[in-house]
């Protein structure tokens, strides 16, 4: 997550793969150009992943928000 943050650009769909997955996210293969995203506790956390090798800064990005949301939701919760 930290080196993510840091310097979202250039990055592989690997790499934001494994961060949301050590977070709890699925990702569910799609028709189409896209996986989708998402969290089993919280299932309005979602959002489409493109199939592509290296992902544009603006989705890494997206990716980030989300942990940032899931991390807000889960300390609500205790």
């Amino acid at each position: 997550y930290d080196s993510l943050s840091q310097s979202p650009a250039g990055r592989k769909r690997v790499e934001v793969e494994r961060m949301l997955k050590a977070f709890g996210f699925v990702i569910i293969s799609g028709r189409g150009p896209h996986d989708s995203v998402e969290h089993p506790d919280f299932p309005i956390l979602r959002f489409p992943l493109p199939r592509h090798a290296t992902l544009h800064v603006r989705i890494v990005r997206l990716a980030l928000e989300l942990v940032d949301e899931l991390r807000t939701l889960q300390s609500g919760q205790e």
